[in-house]
């Protein structure tokens, strides 16, 4: 526990952090994307393509940040496991 006096470092803290994890999960969500198109050969503006090729290549990309999601579990509960 905190004293009451670093409450609001500790707070303002995660909030940069949190705010952080999303931006840069928003700007490599974008970057799979991009790669996922120009891997099936797709040269253009993302609001230009297809449907069918937006659903394969953000299936793929959700796909992606699901294993990411998962190995971030693995090691937040190894890191607690040793800490115990």
């Amino acid at each position: 526990a905190l004293p009451k006096s670093k409450l609001g470092t500790a707070s303002s803290l995660s909030s940069a952090a949190r705010n952080l994890g999303m931006a840069m999960g928003v700007s490599i969500s974008s970057i799979l994307l991009s790669v996922q198109l120009k891997m099936t050969g797709y040269q253009g503006s993302v609001l230009n393509a297809s449907p069918e090729l937006l659903t394969k290549t953000i299936s793929n990309v959700m796909i992606i940040a699901a294993a990411l999601c998962i190995a971030g579990m693995c090691a937040a509960v190894l890191r607690n496991v040793d800490a115990n």
